[in-house]
This record gives C-alpha cells, structure tokens and sequence, in this order.
C-alpha cells in the first residue's frame, strides 16, 4: 500500500479534522497517519494504545469516546 502513495493537496482543507490510529497498527505505520497532519489546518491526532488498524472493531468505546470529544471540542468553537 505504502509503495505506491496517493498525493493529495489538503491545504485548503481547513475543516477540523480527527486522525485516530491505533497504536499497535503494522499495516499503516502512525507516522504515515500523521503525516496527513502537516497540511491540515485544523487537526488533531489520536492515538488508541494496545489496536491494531482496526481500532473501531478492537476497541469499539475507545474509538466512540475519542470521537466524541472531537465533536464535543469543536461544537464549542464554533
């Protein structure tokens, strides 16, 4: 998958924008994740300790709790 990256222009995208990863994923290194940050404007990034890549089906309420503060933060701000 990482051999062959997919180039995006997120630079205009200034919408918030939660990256979660699962601290244990081997199948998209965190760093990769992340890297999505450097462009973003409004981000904030996550990481759910002891998942894998599929945080949302090893930890299901951590991922749900993770989200909703996400929401939670940005519905104030706005």
């Amino acid at each position: 998958m990482l051999a062959q990256p997919v180039a995006a222009d997120l630079t205009g995208f200034d919408r918030p924008t939660l990256l979660l990863a699962g601290g244990d994923d081997r199948l998209i290194p965190n760093v990769e994740t992340f890297a999505l940050a450097r462009d973003l404007a409004r981000v904030e990034t996550r990481t759910i300790a002891g998942v894998g890549h599929v945080a949302s089906i090893q930890a299901p309420e951590r991922v749900a709790e993770a989200v909703t503060a996400f929401l939670n933060s940005n519905k104030k701000a706005a």
